[in-house]
């Protein structure tokens, strides 16, 4: 996982423009078939702070317009740091993939919610459908 390459390649974007991709590209039922593959990847003794970071982050994402509006590629390298640490300091360790699949995971868990809610939608700016 080259994490130089993804900041480029997220870099000029935010990530309600990648949510919305995930939305109009897959349905509900891909978006979580794709969330579920991802979370097997890691072990049981990653779960729970899995679960617990994510959930986190992405209702700040979602509540925090500043997030909202900044550089993707930015935010996928601080958010990249911040995976690190938090989970370091939980005692698991993380590789560039397993940071890259929690970063991955919370845009999918937006992407699922952003499917089932028009709020969501709204509040992110993000349309369903490619004509809507």
């Amino acid at each position: 996982m080259n994490h130089e390459e993804l900041e480029k390649q997220f870099n000029g974007t935010v990530f309600p423009k990648l949510v919305e991709s995930h939305v109009k590209s897959m349905s509900d039922y891909d978006i979580l078939n794709a969330l579920n593959g991802t979370m097997d990847e890691f072990s049981v003794e990653y779960r729970q702070k899995l679960d617990d970071y994510t959930e986190k982050q992405m209702k700040n994402w979602i509540m925090d317009l500043q997030t909202q509006k900044s550089d993707l590629g930015d935010l996928f390298v601080s958010t990249s740091k911040d995976i690190e640490q938090v989970f370091s300091n939980a005692g698991l360790m993380m590789d560039k993939e397993k940071v890259f699949n929690v970063f991955n995971i919370i845009i999918m868990r937006i992407a699922m919610m952003a499917h089932k809610s028009s709020d969501i939608r709204k509040r992110l700016g993000i349309k369903k459908g490619w004509f809507s």
